[in-house]
């Protein structure tokens, strides 16, 4: 008498359908986390938007007689930049808006601030190559 076995027909491996499941679970989790479990951004108190572009205009002869109360942002500017680094006194906007254009961020503060966060803000721009860091007379915050 030969032995035969039995062959089960047309159901799927247990194995296969449990990583299956496993690896959807997965994905899912991760299309939530990535794409779907999005909050909306907190308003920041102070901030300020401006135009995309208020020129980019170079002027020889162009300066600034009376600061704005906060420091320009762009529009039109002398022809030579204002070199990345730490300041202890104000620079010329006229100057650091040309810097902008070529992408340098232009951290500013108040004269008056103290020395101890003045040492901060040194220590973060220090070192680094696209940074300007200069104090602006009338500015309203820090």
């Amino acid at each position: 008498m030969s032995r035969q076995t039995e062959v089960r027909g047309g159901g799927p491996n247990r194995t296969l359908i449990i990583a299956g499941a496993a690896v959807v679970i997965i994905l899912g989790g991760l299309v939530y986390l990535l794409f779907l479990n999005t909050r909306p951004a907190q308003a920041i108190e102070g901030l300020i938007s401006y135009p995309n572009s208020q020129g980019n205009e170079h002027d020889i002869n162009l300066t600034f007689e009376e600061l704005p109360p906060l420091p320009p942002h762009g529009g039109p500017h002398n022809p030579s930049w204002q070199n990345c680094g730490v300041y202890r006194e104000p620079v010329r906007p006229e100057h650091a808006i040309h810097s902008l254009e070529h992408g340098i961020v232009w951290i500013s503060y108040r004269p008056d601030l103290d020395q101890a966060d003045v040492d901060k803000l040194e220590a973060l721009v220090t070192g680094q190559s696209h940074l300007l860091l200069a104090p602006y007379p009338g500015l309203q915050s820090p």
